[in-house]
């Protein structure tokens, strides 16, 4: 485990995977206001779970490199 300090509040976070690792730092980001997307090909229950609650947006498909474009202006 590598510990960090960051600021997540109102930013965009990526998770890639849907097992219970991914859950657990989705759902932590989560709670500290992050904005976070999961991409997975098969998210778990918990996964689902978050999405469902709107906690997290969930991109079921295969994880894509590639940059995101920015949000907002």
């Amino acid at each position: 485990m590598f510990p960090v300090g960051l600021v997540v509040a109102g930013r965009p976070c990526l998770v890639v995977g849907g097992g219970p690792v991914a859950a657990r730092k989705a759902a932590a980001l989560a709670a500290c206001g992050a904005d976070v997307t999961v991409v997975a090909e098969e998210p778990g229950p918990a996964v689902l779970d978050l999405a469902r609650a709107g906690l997290v947006r969930l991109e079921a498909r295969a994880y894509r490199p590639g940059r995101r474009p920015p949000t907002g202006s």
